[in-house]
């Protein structure tokens, strides 16, 4: 049986995080809005020490719950039971339309889930074959290789629909995902080249001397996005999921948010995630229902943000102009001075 505690023991919290630690199934800590940063990274720390587990930040989000059980649960989500119906919590950087579309009429969100079901599911995709994750790349830049071909015009038509798409209900929250990375540049920069205590020679060019567990710092804390609040500057109310699995790729048999637009599938976020471990020991460390974010063990050198870029750009889309705020130029640059990766789908 999962245990779960708060990390503030005055506060009850919401329903919704006590139903999302029944789900995640493993040791959780609930933090509450307003933990200090320091606390927070001796928190991951603690829980990183465990050699059995992966700590991850997961946001506690409606939206991520709903999905979560779409892909692992199908037939029984949202299913009447005897259980107390649960209510929608209300975040600051939520449009009133998501919130409408995560309601029922009763203005409830009823997130049943069967646990046996969910138990089997990850066992399924522990056990399963998982594809290539080099080679998944190889093919999106056949893809995107095959769509350049097309006739100027119509792949003209194709970018200008894509700018002028309809408005998603959250474009403060999608200014608030990108000024960051585009203010850092230059600060992160400055850390790469060794303000940071770290040194060019400590990196290895291949990528190969993976660290198994990156350690976590202040610094890497304020830089990651998918679990604080825009506007306040405080962390919003968030699970830390001791997930046991022996592998830092197996975390998303138990938060298999993807599958959705253009964001990748659980098989392919796992095969992705391994092969970003493999060579350059990236971790995910946390998750929203359309965000996610990896930490590595240290900044990459410039030749590997480069290479990495392109993968970004591939895995996600919507991070790179036309859709995001940043040219591939500029994301390589960020990745070069950074130890966290971050994602968002639209």
């Amino acid at each position: 049986m999962f245990k779960f505690r708060r990390e503030k023991k005055t506060s009850s919290g919401s329903d919704l995080a006590d139903r999302m630690s029944e789900y995640l199934d493993c040791d959780c800590i609930v933090i509450m809005p307003g933990e200090d940063d320091g606390r927070l990274v001796k928190i991951y720390q603690e829980a990183a020490a465990k050699r059995d587990v992966f700590p991850v930040f997961v946001r506690v989000d409606a939206a991520l719950m709903e999905s979560l059980l779409l892909n692992s649960d199908p037939a029984d989500a949202g299913e009447e039971e005897e259980e107390t119906e649960i209510p929608d919590p209300i975040f600051s950087d939520s449009s009133d339309e998501d919130e409408e579309d995560a309601k029922g009429s009763s203005g409830d969100v009823p997130w049943k889930f069967n646990p046996v079901k969910i138990r089997a599911y990850r066992e399924d995709k522990l056990t399963a074959d998982l594809p290539d994750g080099k080679g998944y790349f190889d093919e999106l830049r056949r893809e995107e290789k095959f769509t350049e071909q097309e006739e100027p015009d119509k792949q003209e038509e194709k970018e200008t629909e894509s700018r002028e798409r309809p408005c998603t209900g959250r474009p403060e929250r999608s200014e608030g995902r990108f000024h960051f990375l585009q203010n850092r540049l230059s600060e992160d920069n400055g850390a790469a080249n060794g303000e940071n205590g770290e040194s060019e020679k400590n990196r290895k060019a291949g990528g190969d001397d993976v660290i198994c567990r990156p350690e976590l710092t202040l610094s890497d804390l304020k830089n990651l996005r998918s679990f604080w609040e825009f506007g306040t500057g405080l962390i919003s109310e968030t699970i830390l999921a001791l997930i046991p699995v022996s592998d830092p790729w197996r975390i998303f048999a138990w938060l298999p948010f993807g599958g959705w637009n253009r964001c990748p599938d659980t098989e392919h976020m796992m095969a992705v995630s391994k092969y970003w471990y493999e060579k350059y020991g990236a971790v995910p460390i946390a998750v929203s229902h359309d965000e996610l974010e990896f930490l590595l063990p240290r900044s990459l050198s410039r030749k590997q943000a480069n290479e990495v870029s392109k993968e970004h750009a591939l895995f996600c889309p919507d991070i790179v102009k036309p859709e995001g705020k940043l040219t591939e130029e500029q994301l390589s640059e960020f990745l070069n001075g950074s130890k966290c990766w971050y994602f968002w789908w639209d």
